[in-house]
């Protein structure tokens, strides 16, 4: 039965296991791939120890058979993320102007894209990049000359970030979460995310019987989001160490869904 589907919001996956040590310097699709492939077994090995896959017998004189194939129980990975921007800005001090097409990580994400794609039960989704057009002054050098720390002159192009905005993400998690729930395709989800985003979708989920497991991959999510999941469990570890066992963190309060 392919009754787990695993969520992962892309941009936040890509942020979490450069933390964790999973990528190079510049990083490699390769890398990502694999970070998410292990991910994913990690999550179903532990279902399918939880709940136990098996097959029918070939005639009644035998038993249901355990399957070890934890992947028999994958109905779909599905991967959130934008387009990379691939246009011009000018620098905010130095006034030089930048291709964004040709930086390292308009090519990592394409390649990424290029790999998933021809990956066994992947879906891409893909939102919408908004350009505002502006650079952002980082928040603590803004605080810094507010303080008088500093001067402006004594600002340079890295004190500044490219005001890009990732748009339909969000939207397209939760039209998934809907649709897998409503047509029964699924009785888990597991998401990859790390926001509150999806509560709306959640709720909706748990209160129609699927379980919603939550990976923020190391990260300190609100204590808040317990009562809007079933359960929350790493797919990875920091790079080098071993993998996360079979063990998973139930919610604290989950009755308030149901």
């Amino acid at each position: 039965m392919r009754d787990v589907a695993i969520l992962v919001d892309g941009s936040f996956f890509i942020k979490r296991i450069n933390s964790l040590g999973h990528l190079s310097n510049p990083p490699k699709a390769e890398e990502a791939v694999h970070c998410l492939k292990q991910l994913c077994a990690n999550h179903l090995r532990h279902l399918n120890k939880r709940y136990g896959l098996t097959m029918p017998p070939r005639n009644k004189k035998e038993n249901w058979q355990a399957v070890t194939n934890h992947f028999g129980l994958l109905y779909r990975i599905f991967f959130y993320d934008a387009p990379p921007f691939e246009g011009n800005a000018q620098k905010p001090i130095t006034k030089q102007t930048i291709n964004y097409k040709n930086t390292g990580q308009a090519k990592f994400r394409l390649a990424l894209f290029e790999e998933l794609r021809k990956s066994r039960d992947v879906a891409l989704r893909l939102g919408e990049l908004s350009n505002a057009k502006r650079w952002v002054l980082h928040e603590d050098r803004q605080k810094a000359l507010l303080k008088g720390e500093i001067a402006v002159g004594d600002l340079t192009d890295d004190d500044f970030s490219y005001d890009l905005k990732q748009k339909g993400v969000d939207m397209r998690i939760g039209l998934d979460i809907a649709s897998l729930t409503l047509k029964q395709q699924v009785k888990v989800i597991v998401l990859v995310t790390g926001d509150a985003d999806f509560v709306p979708a959640a709720k909706l989920a748990r209160r129609e019987g699927v379980e919603i497991i939550l990976d923020p991959l190391r990260y300190n999510i609100s204590r808040t989001l317990f009562e809007h999941i079933d359960g929350l469990r790493h797919g990875l570890d920091k790079a080098g160490q071993p993998e996360p066992g079979d063990d998973g963190e139930l919610a604290e309060n989950n009755g308030n869904d149901n």
